[in-house]
């Protein structure tokens, strides 16, 4: 008979125990879950009208200046400029930066020659 009681206590503790994992995993979980839900609905939440303000900000930017908003430069200024300014000047146009400092000279004053 002591060896009919010793397999149901053993059975009885194997549940109690399987039962306790069980109840530790859902407390655990119930736990992260409420930290993972409030951490999504704190992020704040853009409305249409919030939406459509950003698009009419968006919109209202000014727009790139074209070549002819640039002013002209002239021959002496060209000549006077350094290579890095030359470059600034016909990357500023559209033209390749590509060249000596002779080469972005010419193709400088060229560019603002066909301007006029």
């Amino acid at each position: 008979m002591v060896v009919d009681v010793s397999i149901y206590v053993v059975l009885y503790l194997s549940i109690f125990v399987c039962v306790s994992y069980i109840i530790i995993i859902a407390i655990i979980s119930t736990i992260y879950l409420s930290i993972l839900f409030y951490h999504i609905l704190s992020y704040p939440i853009l409305s249409i009208a919030d939406a459509a303000s950003a698009a009419a900000a968006a919109a209202a930017a000014p727009a790139e200046t074209s070549v002819e908003d640039l002013p002209k430069l002239s021959n002496i200024e060209i000549k006077n400029a350094k290579p890095d300014k030359l470059k600034e000047y016909l990357k500023e146009r559209g033209q390749s930066t590509q060249g000596n400092k002779s080469e972005l000279i010419k193709r400088l004053m060229d560019f603002e020659a066909a301007r006029k």
